[in-house]
């Protein structure tokens, strides 16, 4: 019996697919930051450099991170 392993990639990709299809290109950007950021820690050039690619095709204000004001 054999057995098969695909790799899809990291669920945050496919999550920030799934985002971007609801209309929702700031839960997107986020799911990029985190793919841009583990990859980066681990070695994962290729996906470091697609996260950013795509970051790079969402609107500029979806790249902002949120300013909390001072309490």
């Amino acid at each position: 019996m054999g057995y098969g392993i695909a790799g899809l990639g990291p669920i945050d990709w496919h999550l920030h697919l799934l985002a971007a299809t609801v209309n929702d290109p700031g839960m997107a950007a986020r799911h990029l930051r985190t793919v841009e950021r583990l990859a980066e820690r681990n070695g994962l050039h290729w996906w470091r450099d697609r996260a950013r690619a795509a970051l790079r095709t969402l609107p500029p204000h979806t790249h902002s991170r949120p300013v909390l004001a001072a309490g």
